[in-house]
């Protein structure tokens, strides 16, 4: 039996943030070479079923450097960086060289010397007491103030001190918020359609009409009624919590920038309905597109798209590639 050295080892390597564009078989033979030795690529990455990253298999050599990131120059010559996780990294021992354990576990390493303690007596202090003088009940000498264990504070025989400790103030942001008298039983549509006893609409301001309130209520909203006949996506709120302006809106979304009064936090807020038809989502997708080049916020971005982006979310029928291309392209 012969121990024969490890000089390389099989590791499994995600290149998270790449492009579609750069998910060839060649194109990633030619990238995971920049860590080790492409082997092959897993099942997900081969059928781009999965496209949060690229999941390969690359030999590495024991003890080599792991790049947490790799640069390359696209077809326009830009530089590229994509991040590289590691789900396994071999360990070598500094003092061994070996693989499997680090120097700390090493059993070959130098063992610390050993410390040994040597116990020696402490002559006491000798104590003399002070008598008392005749007829008096009160001792003279006081007795010594009791140290409490572990080094902490000395603990006297007087009385503590009292600490007054003033009240904390909490702020909360529900403070602002205004309680809704609507049932939580009324549907939405009851909450927007005209009261038949008062005669007034709950809600909302749409573009393009007066605000409408009743209740003590002074909602206000926004909807896409000037794009499609009878509108498809509603944005409501209280203005006193939150101020809101309309950014871009189309057929199938709708985009506002959203500031909240109380804490001055702001964010892009957009609501999107995609359209039955192929050729009227790709002006969904141009439309999003925009909006994202158009905000340095955070962006919430919500609502039924109407398309799939894996081909495992359609049961019944296959998924092909041109159902999920255009989507999949807009979310990358």
């Amino acid at each position: 039996m012969a121990k024969e050295p490890v000089k390389a080892v099989p590791v499994w390597i995600r290149l998270c943030g790449l492009g579609l564009k750069f998910w060839g078989v060649k194109c990633l033979e030619k990238l995971a070479s920049l860590v080790g030795h492409y082997m092959r690529l897993d099942e997900a990455t081969l059928d781009k079923t999965r496209i949060g990253y690229a999941r390969i298999m690359v030999e590495v050599n024991v003890g080599q450097d792991f790049p947490d990131k790799i640069y390359f120059k696209d077809e326009n010559g830009n530089e590229v960086c994509v991040c590289v996780e590691y789900e396994w990294k071999n360990v070598v021992c500094g003092a061994c060289r070996g693989v499997g354990h680090s120097k700390e576990e090493c059993r070959k390493k130098a063992a610390a010397p050993k410390t040994i303690q040597v116990w020696r007596p402490v002559a006491k202090p000798a104590t003399k007491a002070n008598p008392s003088p005749p007829g008096s009940s009160k001792p003279t000498s006081e007795s010594p103030p009791k140290e409490a264990p572990f080094g902490g504070p000395t603990i006297h025989n007087s009385s503590m001190l009292p600490i007054s400790t003033s009240p904390i103030i909490q702020i909360s942001r529900q403070e602002h918020v205004v309680p809704s008298h609507l049932s939580p039983g009324k549907s939405y549509l009851e909450a927007v359609s005209p009261s038949k006893d008062k005669g007034k609409s709950v809600i909302v301001e749409s573009e393009g009409s007066d605000s409408e309130h009743t209740n003590g209520h002074q909602w206000e909203g926004v909807n896409n009624n000037i794009h499609h006949p009878g509108g498809r996506v509603w944005i409501i709120w209280i203005p006193q919590i939150f101020n809101v302006q309309l950014l871009s809106s189309s057929d199938q979304h709708i985009s506002v920038d959203v500031t909240e009064i109380g804490s001055g936090d702001s964010f892009t807020y957009t609501v999107v309905y995609g359209s039955n038809s192929d050729i009227e989502r790709q002006r969904l997708w141009t439309q999003l597109n925009h909006t994202k080049d158009h905000t340095d916020k955070a962006w919430c971005l919500c609502g039924d798209f109407n398309s799939l982006v894996n081909f495992n979310e359609r049961l019944g029928s296959e998924v092909l590639w041109s159902e999920i291309r255009d989507f999949r392209q807009c979310v990358e």
